[in-house]
């Protein structure tokens, strides 16, 4: 169990150690082996991603202990751009959804909140995609179907909408002035919007090819 005073500057520095064994199998309410594990998952990455990675793991429970959620505030305060430039982007989204509820300011909270929604939708749109038989790196190809949305709301046009851009910056917009906020929007932004995989890239890709057909 961290405690409630860690030398956060020393955990950049030092180095994760993966303990003996493999991953072990064990009961979600059993920390120490859960640790054991992640220490496995982040073994000779900064000692720093596994105390976030642990204090989200304690932030999951119906009852975290009572120092836990001001230790995650003030790690993140004090090293948001550390843990948002070395976490790779999965463990920046799980941080998102734990900061969505216990980061250390309103914008950082509602922030969180919107890139793990963001990256949530995706996740539900990219996993019904596959079903398609079309590789998430492929465009769709032939004319679209003309068959209503649901709620009624309008189709996006692909070749004038902006849609995809606003979204992002009214993330950043929101993100400005906070600097949790902004190291989360600094990062997952342009993974979210330039991944080969993802409908934003096959968004932009899209309308340049319909504008390079129009001359």
């Amino acid at each position: 169990m961290p405690g409630a005073s860690p030398d956060f500057a020393a955990l950049l520095r030092d180095t994760v150690l993966a303990p003996d064994g493999d991953h072990e199998d064990a009961p979600a309410g059993d920390f120490a082996a859960k640790s054991r594990n992640l220490a496995r998952a982040f073994a000779g990455q900064p000692a720093l991603l596994l105390l976030n990675a642990q204090l989200i793991a304690l932030l999951r429970r119906h009852e975290p202990p009572a120092h836990i959620p001001a230790l995650f505030a003030d790690l993140w305060t004090a090293h948001a751009d550390d843990l948002a430039d070395l976490h790779d982007a999965r463990w920046l989204i799980s941080s998102c959804r734990t900061l969505a509820d216990f980061g250390p300011t309103t914008t950082s909270r509602i922030v969180a909140a919107e890139l793990a929604m963001l990256a949530d939708m995706m996740k539900l749109y990219e996993s019904e995609r596959l079903f398609s038989g079309t590789a998430p790196e492929d465009l769709f190809t032939g004319k679209r179907t003309p068959a209503p949305l649901p709620l009624d709301l309008d189709a996006f046009a692909i070749g004038s909408g902006d849609l995809d851009r606003s979204i992002a910056t009214r993330i950043w917009k929101r993100a400005s002035g906070d600097p949790v906020a902004e190291a989360l929007t600094s990062r997952l932004i342009p993974d979210i919007l330039g991944d080969p995989r993802g409908l934003f890239l096959r968004l932009r890709l899209m309308r340049d090819r319909r504008r390079k057909r129009r001359g």
